[in-house]
């Protein structure tokens, strides 16, 4: 299961595109260079004023990926809310990270 799984509700946004300006990840804060692959997110939350995107380095994006498969949602508006990855599930991103993409 992805973030391209759980966000499909029809007004939602959620592709890998390639940056034709640099960008920040969302999720560790790096920057995303001109020409780099990223995964776009934009969706419709009237509760928090309209319409927000999120831009997610590939890295971070496969690290959520992977919380999301080891600890799937009961929910589908559940999981790692853009922007607290790290934060989510008493650091479990960080342990996945450090298990998976670092060794």
């Amino acid at each position: 299961m992805s973030m391209n799984d759980i966000c499909a509700s029809g007004t939602d946004t959620c592709k890998f595109v390639y940056a034709r300006k640099d960008h920040v990840c969302c999720e560790c804060g790096k920057t995303i260079p001109k020409g780099q692959k990223y995964q776009y997110f934009k969706a419709c939350w009237p509760q928090l004023g309209g319409w927000l995107s999120f831009k997610t380095c590939v890295r971070c994006s496969e690290i959520r990926d992977s919380v999301i498969d080891k600890y799937p949602p009961t929910y589908e508006d559940e999981g790692p809310a853009f922007g607290e990855l790290w934060d989510y599930g008493d650091g479990i991103a960080k342990q996945i990270a450090l298990e998976e993409f670092e060794s």
